[in-house]
């Protein structure tokens, strides 16, 4: 059984933004812990360092899980994310914990990766909106961090699909998972606490290139922000846009 979280927090000492990287909320998607690792093993070193807002780093988002290499540990740890006065499970434990830290902070970076083959892509929220399903007002700030991470490939639309197979779900009587707040992971939760977010999708589980997607996305995060003083990559000239 697993009792804790472990972030590791540098705040510098001028204003800045607040950036929180998470590894592991699916435990068998190490991409985004190895990726911290090195991230990590550098700022020990001080390769370089945090000059203004903070970093938090967290490799291990669902420890059980990840000491199962499984993808849960008792639930989705991405789907139904809120705090509770009743926890049940888990997931449930560990929200607890880490709701209070993404509302903490102004951008969030996940790192996943996917079980078929195919390319990183980064998956953004919606267009600024004043709907019911998903408000926003930060779009153009979280597409600009999108665009800078590595990956061209940019999938959005998330929220509203959920929300119509849950609406199927309904019409089946299939309950469960039928409320589209159930569809609220770590991002969604994020831009509901004012913040914005994406999901970069690394690779391929077992692809040995991941970690470094990860690792370089990061360091694009870092920069992007002014957080630290890390070179810049510029983004791709071209994005293929998938919905």
């Amino acid at each position: 059984m697993t009792t804790f979280l472990r972030a590791h927090h540098f705040a510098g000492l001028q204003p800045g933004p607040r950036l929180i990287v998470l590894g592991a909320v699916h435990g068998n998607e190490v991409a985004g812990t190895r990726g911290i690792e090195r991230v990590l093993a550098e700022l020990d070193r001080g390769d370089w360092r945090v000059e203004r807002g903070a970093l938090t780093l967290l490799p291990v988002g669902n420890p059980l899980a990840y000491a199962q290499g499984t993808r849960f540990g008792e639930r989705n740890l991405n789907r139904r994310l809120l705090p509770t006065d009743t926890p049940r499970d888990n997931e449930d434990r560990i929200a607890n914990l880490l709701c209070p830290w993404l509302g903490a902070h102004d951008v969030l970076l996940d790192l996943h990766t996917f079980r078929s083959p195919g390319r990183p892509f980064v998956m953004r929220g919606p267009a600024d909106n004043a709907g019911a399903l998903e408000p926003f007002a930060q779009a153009a700030a979280e597409g600009r961090f999108a665009a800078h991470l590595g990956p061209t490939r940019i999938v959005e639309g998330w929220m509203s699909a959920y929300a119509q197979g849950a609406a199927r779900r309904r019409a089946r009587g299939d309950i469960e998972d039928a409320d589209p707040s159930y569809g609220v992971g770590t991002t969604e939760y994020m831009r509901r606490c004012g913040g914005y977010a994406v999901t970069l999708e690394c690779g391929q589980h077992d692809d040995p290139a991941t970690p470094e997607v990860a690792y370089r996305a990061i360091r694009q995060a870092v920069a992007l922000l002014g957080l630290a003083e890390l070179p810049l990559a510029p983004p791709a000239a071209r994005f293929e846009r998938l919905r």
